[in-house]
């Protein structure tokens, strides 16, 4: 993930992951990874206590796409 201010209170984000489930360790491959990648805005609503609201749009395998709305953040 990057973070860069936009303006003001806003910050844009992008990112990036690869990954994959596996139900047993002696499946572990790096052939079936799946790629997804995506980018955001965030809007500070509380700087000192760290909350933001955030919007986010994410790619995924297949050409699946998801639209994600949520307040505060993981870090």
């Amino acid at each position: 993930e990057y973070r860069f201010p936009i303006w003001w209170r806003f910050i844009g984000v992008g990112f990036a992951s690869v990954a994959d489930v596996y139900s047993n360790i002696n499946f572990l491959s790096t052939k079936d990874l799946k790629v997804a990648g995506g980018m955001g805005l965030r809007f500070t609503v509380d700087a000192h206590e760290r909350i933001n609201i955030r919007f986010d749009v994410a790619w995924g395998r297949f050409k699946s796409i998801g639209f994600y709305l949520g307040i505060t953040e993981a870090f």
